[in-house]
């Protein structure tokens, strides 16, 4: 049996990643309660890291889980040039 990386979401999955990432942008009281000890970095998808980051960094900032469209236009904003 193969030993369980706890630093990451990994051992349980990319699927469970996306649904977690999912309820804490829905459910504000859960968001609210996690979000604190949740690293960007447990995320195995660059995306949902991404994600994370900035819902760590608006709740922060601004002491709230940003909804789906704030989230939006706060990654938008974070878009680089270069690309």
């Amino acid at each position: 049996m193969s030993k369980i990386d706890k630093n990451s979401l990994g051992y349980l999955g990319v699927d469970y990643q996306y649904r977690l990432m999912s309820q804490i942008l829905n459910d504000n009281v859960f968001g609210n309660k996690i979000i604190d000890i949740i690293d960007s970095n447990y995320f195995e998808d660059p995306s949902l890291r991404v994600i994370a980051a900035a819902i760590k960094e608006a709740k922060k900032e601004y002491d709230i889980i940003p909804n789906i469209e704030s989230l939006k236009i706060r990654l938008i904003e974070n878009i680089s040039t270069d690309m």
